[in-house]
Parts: structure tokens; C-alpha cells; sequence
């Protein structure tokens, strides 16, 4: 089931599975995975600042958006989130 929630103006999050992704205007800023928080550092505006700290106000636990997009990228392929049909698939093949 995939959940999409208003924060605030501009600030949104998107559940699947065991990930939420969290979006400031049309931009992935951070993600949640299992309890860790990734989040990236402030590349874009103050109201995009804003929403990094609504989410940690803690600088250092922030990494590169080039990073965060990678890590994001790699925890969607491991959950086979970009196929939804792929284990159903599976299932009728065997």
C-alpha cells in the first residue's frame, strides 16, 4: 500500500512498504528505512531548510543529495518496489 501525507505547505511524505520518502515541494529530501533516518544537506531554499529541521535539526547525521538519492535508489531495487508485480509473477511461475 503506498501513503501519501500533507505535512505542511510543500512538505509531503510517500509510505511504501518499509520506506517513507519525504519531499520538499517535487524534491526528495530525506527517507526513513527501518527506523534510520537519511537525510540530506540543504541544497535548495530556506523553506526547504525548514523541513530538513521539522525532520532532525542535527546537521551532522545529513550527507550529500547525491548520496541520499543513492541510497534511496538502492533500498527500492532490495525491496523490488520498481516491479510490484514481480513476486506475484514468481508466485505463478513456480
Amino acid at each position: 500500500m503506498i501513503i501519501h501525507t500533507h505535512i505542511q505547505s510543500n512538505f509531503y511524505s510517500v509510505d511504501i512498504k518499509e520506506i517513507t520518502i519525504y519531499f520538499s515541494y517535487q524534491t526528495p529530501i530525506a527517507f526513513r528505512h527501518c527506523g534510520k533516518l537519511f537525510i540530506s544537506i540543504n541544497e535548495w531554499s530556506t523553506t526547504t531548510g525548514k523541513h530538513l529541521n521539522i525532520l532532525n535539526r542535527d546537521h551532522k547525521i545529513r550527507i550529500d543529495h547525491a548520496i541520499l538519492l543513492s541510497n534511496l535508489d538502492y533500498k527500492i531495487h532490495a525491496q523490488e518496489l520498481d516491479n510490484p508485480y514481480e513476486s506475484d509473477n514468481k508466485r505463478m511461475a513456480s
